[in-house]
């Protein structure tokens, strides 16, 4: 590979992966100097004890990322407030903080018709500063703010849940941010090609941050375009992956994801395909529990409570409600089938079926009819194929 030295460790065309050779399971395959933290040491997830055995709990709902309820006396006009219209001047200041003439470079390259990915191109976008300006046209945070650990704290659970992002692409600097977001998610999600592979898995960890905290509010990165580089970086490299999802930035990016856009662009999808993820049979023996401990600690949170809750809330969008609904209907489609998932949903089934009537029955008439009908649906699959 000449003098790069990112493909190391890719053992090339046939098909031996040395990310597979390892015992680690984190991040072991890459030891080299790219600057990548493959300890990530990060604060074990909350693991608050469910208050309840029925319905939507007052208790639960004062706890971490179920903060989805308008207020009371909110009238149409918050509602709508709660509507992020991206137009120019909403626009991020992506790049601001780019290096030289690099900004323009990268700009100029994603600005191609078809911009291809080469070696002596990776050798270029693999230096820290510059992989964190390319992947920054993926995450566009407002004011160009830095993909780090202060971004966790500005995430407020108990705020309602936003819907998703609106973008004014008739205005020409929307229509160019997202023509650049669209070439990367073109670049990195075409694993076709041994040098995508290898920058994939040498930037790694960076990559999915910066995917994930297109799912952070300050983001007006397009959530399309993560899920499908998300995905792709995980079909690719599964191991690295997974690992990489339950520590540190990675890990709380990826219960903002959960918590807070479950119900934008394809965020089902990407988490259905993660939770029944099976791989090759080329993964090692300790995938199994690498995947295991994952879902163990999206369980921990209290995942499928929230899911439930927010699909049962009368106090949420509509399109809110719909999102979490596509999840949980394919959810209940998938769990009977696959053994890792039983554990979001054992020792729950009441509450899971109580939440449901409640909102089906709407008491308290709050919920609207795109929200009572898929409720009702998702109660039938749930009773027709239980896990």
């Amino acid at each position: 590979m000449g003098s790069s030295g990112i493909n190391a460790e890719y053992m090339g065309s046939s098909g031996i992966n040395a990310e597979y050779m390892g015992s680690s399971g984190i991040n072991a395959e890459y030891m080299g100097s790219s600057g990548i933290n493959a300890e990530y040491m990060g604060s074990s997830g909350i693991n608050a004890e469910y208050m309840g055995s029925s319905g939507i709990n007052a208790e639960y709902m004062g706890k971490i990322g179920v903060g989805t309820a308008l207020h009371e006396d909110d009238d149409e006009g918050a509602r709508a407030s709660l509507r992020i219209f991206v137009n120019a001047e909403e626009d991020d200041d992506v790049g601001v903080s780019a290096v030289g003439d690099a900004c323009e470079l990268i700009e100029a390259f994603l600005d191609l018709e078809e911009p291809k990915l080469t070696w002596k191109m990776i050798d270029f976008i693999s230096k820290d500063d510059i992989t964190e300006l390319l992947l920054s046209y993926l995450s566009r945070m407002k004011k160009g703010g830095a993909i780090d650990e202060s971004l966790v704290a500005q995430v407020d659970y108990q705020n309602a849940i936003a819907p998703d992002l609106v973008f004014d692409r008739s205005a020409d600097k929307v229509a160019r941010r997202m023509k650049m977001s669209y070439a990367l998610m073109k670049l990195l999600g075409d694993s076709s090609t041994e040098c995508v592979k290898s920058f994939l898995l040498l930037k790694i960890i960076r990559i999915v941050d910066h995917a994930l905290s297109v799912f952070h509010p300050n983001s007006r990165g397009n959530a399309f375009h993560a899920c499908y580089i998300l995905d792709n970086t995980m079909n690719s490299w599964p191991k690295s992956f997974f690992s990489t999802l339950d520590k540190g930035l990675p890990k709380e990016l990826f219960r903002c994801m959960l918590f807070r856009g479950l119900h934008r662009a394809t965020a089902q999808e990407f988490l259905i395909n993660l939770l029944s993820f099976q791989g090759s049979t080329k993964l090692p023996p300790e995938f199994k529990e690498i995947k295991k401990g994952l879902v163990n600690l999206v369980n921990s949170w209290e995942f499928m409570e929230h899911v439930v809750s927010t699909v049962g809330s009368g106090k949420v969008e509509d399109e809110v409600a719909s999102g979490y609904c596509s999840f949980l209907r394919e959810f209940f489609t998938k769990c009977a089938t696959e053994p890792d998932a039983v554990v979001f949903v054992e020792g729950k089934e009441q509450v899971i079926v109580d939440t449901l009537i409640d909102a089906i029955a709407d008491v308290d008439q709050t919920r609207t009819a795109r929200q009572r009908t898929p409720a009702a649906g998702i109660l039938n699959q749930h009773k027709s194929h239980p896990c």
